[in-house]
């Protein structure tokens, strides 16, 4: 059967009739949980079970409430439970946390119950974008030789080369893996930012990073051949990797390698709320997401006017700067004062190491407030 929709008033009433029902005060909570039930109580999650209603069928049992199964799997995310296991045992040892979920606490969802419900999220046939078998990894991302930059792409294509691929390349929510979590992000939380005023959709500023995530100690593949048993450790066959949408990436900031994902995120610069997350391979640089990011969230929101652009270093090339100018944002971008170059050559004009043009006398240009300030006596002079 399809799933029955129901209002957030619907929801509200339950929380108030089960709640009553077995004697559960949140205001005798400690002050956090106390903020945590109020901000579930608020939050309307009822589209979910109108944009979900497609990845149901229309025979058989009456399924589980989505708003109410991923109200519950946030829930377990601000509660810092990373299994779903001990997630499913708090929720029948805890009569608040099922209820704040929106079960009742003689009915709570089962361990593959909350499985089942991601993999409706997910728009693919296949768990991984690429396959478990695959040749050995020999292209390795290399260290930075100073402190505190990050790890140079390995990937052959250029940052103008992968914007002019992906300026042509047609983006859909049908056929992204993430569509649907996206139609839910942008019912839910982004259309409700701008509808209480937290987002500008004519005039964003948007400031975008990369952040490491984790998912295993190191980086894992195991012999799909023989040629281990004859001490050839180093062969060319396939090799079966456990996850093999993962590599091995650079810590900037912790200085250090890892293994997993690099989470790109889009976020609001004046309001710090996010816009649009995307995961990629650890080892794709920040200067690639960003394009692949940017381009999505263009196609998939093209509502949204990105005004401004505020980016660390890792995104200093010209590359970059003809982007914003052609699409006419103004980029707030941190110079890579590690560049080897010198000069660089910008239709015409020489632009310094710090970012400063350069005249043919080989002086660096300046502002008129500067020239005003110079030309202005000071009150010693007078």
């Amino acid at each position: 059967m399809k799933p029955v929709i129901n209002s957030h008033l619907d929801y509200r009433r339950f929380l108030n009739g089960v709640g009553g029902m077995y004697r559960i005060n949140w205001r005798s909570k400690p002050p956090a949980i106390r903020e945590i039930y109020l901000r579930f109580r608020e939050l309307d999650l009822s589209a979910v079970d109108r944009i979900m209603q497609d990845q149901y069928s229309s025979r058989g049992p009456e399924p589980r409430s989505p708003s109410c199964m991923l109200r519950s799997l946030l829930l377990m995310i601000v509660m810092n439970v990373v299994s779903i296991t001990r997630w499913v045992e708090t929720l029948h040892t805890s009569q608040f946390f099922a209820i704040l979920s929106g079960f009742q606490p003689w009915d709570i969802p089962g361990v593959g119950t909350f499985y089942d419900f991601i993999d409706r999220l997910w728009n693919l046939t296949t768990p991984n974008f690429s396959s478990h078998y695959k040749p050995p990894v020999r292209k390795k991302v290399k260290k930075p030789k100073e402190k505190g930059q990050k790890a140079a792409s390995i990937k052959k294509e250029s940052v103008a080369d992968l914007i002019i691929r992906l300026s042509q390349t047609a983006f859909s929510s049908d056929k992204e893996a993430y569509g649907l979590l996206f139609q839910i992000f942008r019912t839910c939380f982004l259309d409700e930012s701008i509808r209480r005023g937290k987002v500008n959709p004519d005039q964003l500023h948007i400031a975008g990073d990369g952040t490491p995530v984790v998912t295993a100690a190191r980086f894992r593949s195991h012999h799909t051949c023989d040629c281990w048993k004859t001490g050839n450790f180093t062969c060319d066959c396939n090799r079966y990797f456990p996850q093999p949408d993962c590599s091995v990436g650079w810590d900037s900031s912790r200085e250090c390698w890892y293994f997993g994902y690099d989470l790109y995120l889009l976020t609001d610069a004046d309001s710090e709320l996010p816009l649009f997350p995307l995961f990629h391979a650890a080892s794709k640089h920040d200067s690639h997401g960003f394009c692949e990011a940017f381009f999505r969230l263009r196609a998939l929101a093209p509502d949204l006017k990105p005004a401004v652009l505020v980016l660390d270093s890792a995104h200093d090339s010209m590359a970059m700067y003809s982007l914003c100018q052609r699409e006419h944002i103004a980029p707030y971008i941190d110079l890579n004062l590690g560049n080897t170059r010198k000069t660089s050559d910008y239709h015409g004009v020489l632009i310094g190491p710090d970012g400063i043009p350069v005249c043919n006398a080989g002086l660096k240009m300046k502002t008129m407030a500067m020239i005003s300030n110079a030309n202005t006596p000071s009150v010693a002079a007078l």
